[in-house]
């Protein structure tokens, strides 16, 4: 992607601020890139990053308007989209063209119209609260002469039904629930809502109403309680055991894990729109138990530690777990280094932890989980080794360690 501060930027020598210069910071403290206005484009890896963009004013009250200064990310398309013109919204959420006036375009002059493609847009996955526009050029031809304007527009694009597009991880109303009763639409704009306020710990009160609300209304949603789940799981973990367990428990009993493994028995390929929906639906569905399995052993292996006492609990969920998936690989990968833990099996457990570091290196709690293994090996040279590395590499988030050299 491109970094660009359109507003800065398209000045240069007439802009009143002496200079502005922008860094990037990944998840870790460091910087991965810097620039100014002649920007190249850059790459990052997963995870939240910081922008900051430093401009220079001998009178400091004029840098106060540039607080809300806008930040663009540009990104090229992989091809380009054909489109096609509609003079009314309704036709071009519909996909079905409509009336459409010639209109005679001067020079320097603007028009505005509804534009839709047929193909799928593929384009960045972004926050919400981010908007996307699309632009580009249009380019025509008559007998005399070879015309070319710019396109800038916002996209509406309709879901179609093979489309990987998720309703449930919408944050907004698309245009294809313009079909649905009041009510879905309205369900829908909560949940969004509610997910917005599961991760706010300051607005615990607002979650709680609202999810209470629409506890009466849909008591079995399974929406609802993800969100719920999410929320307890996030924040201080160790607090919810209490909470998170029983939640998970009724969850699964709802999904009845019984009927999806005896749907995926069978080889399926799906045909008709009916099949493609029970299909996507019953994957969804497998999806949600195994993260489910997985957070309920994740939690068990909690109590134990809480508790220091081990229980036949935390076996069962793993191996209910396993019999859908190999634990040996990610994502479920951690609970089988707990187990190995768990039995004092700490050299398979640390072999089994550096495919893991190998796959994810600046994750802090696997540098740490190293640390703890190699202790726990009595190897504290090693340890302290390990700790100096993880420092190294994370200076912002490893406590710092002072080396005894004598020994």
């Amino acid at each position: 992607m491109t970094v660009e501060w359109s507003a800065l930027g398209e000045v240069l020598y007439d802009s009143p601020y002496s200079s502005f210069l922008w860094h990037l910071i990944d998840p870790y403290g460091r910087i991965v890139n810097y620039h100014d206005a002649w920007t190249h484009p850059v790459s990052v890896e997963e995870g939240i990053h910081r922008m900051i963009l430093d401009i220079w004013h001998k009178d400091a009250s004029q840098l106060e308007k540039l607080k809300q200064l806008p930040l663009t990310f540009s990104q090229p398309m992989d091809s380009p989209v054909p489109i096609q013109f509609s003079s009314s919204l309704s036709a071009a959420a519909s996909l079905q063209p409509g009336r459409f006036t010639i209109r005679t375009v001067d020079e320097n002059q603007n028009h505005s119209t509804w534009i839709y493609t047929q193909g799928e847009i593929k384009a960045p996955n972004l926050q919400s609260g981010i908007q996307t526009h699309f632009m580009g050029e249009i380019q025509w031809l008559n007998k005399s002469a070879h015309h070319q304007a710019v396109l800038h527009s916002k996209v509406i694009q309709a879901i179609s039904d093979n489309s990987p597009f998720d309703s449930d991880k919408a944050t907004v109303p698309q245009f294809a629930a313009l079909d649905q009763d009041l009510d879905t639409s309205w369900w829908g704009l909560r949940l969004a809502r509610l997910e917005q306020l599961a991760p706010l710990k300051n607005e615990s009160e607002a979650f709680e109403a609202l999810y209470h609300t629409m506890q009466e209304e849909r008591p079995e949603s399974l929406e609802l309680r993800g969100i719920l789940l999410n929320r307890l799981d996030d924040q201080d973990r160790k607090k919810h055991l209490n909470s998170i367990l029983p939640l998970i428990e009724e969850m699964i009993i709802h999904l009845n894990a019984n009927e999806i493994r005896d749907y995926f028995a069978v080889r399926r390929t799906p045909e008709t729109k009916a099949d493609r929906y029970a299909f996507a639906q019953m994957s969804k569905n497998r999806d949600l138990l195994l993260d489910l399995f997985y957070r309920k052993s994740r939690a068990l292996a909690y109590l134990e530690t809480v508790e220091g006492e081990q229980t036949d609990a935390f076996n069962e969920a793993l191996n209910a777990l396993r019999s859908w998936v190999d634990t040996g690989k990610s994502p479920y990968r951690l609970l089988d280094i707990r187990d190995l833990r768990r039995n004092e099996k700490f050299g398979s457990a640390l072999k089994l932890l550096n495919q893991s570091i190998h796959e994810k290196p600046d994750n802090l709690l696997l540098l740490e989980k190293r640390v703890k293994i190699l202790n726990s090996l009595k190897w504290p040279y090693w340890a302290e080794y390990a700790h100096q590395k993880a420092y190294l590499k994370l200076p912002n988030l490893v406590k710092s360690v002072v080396f005894d050299l004598s020994r």
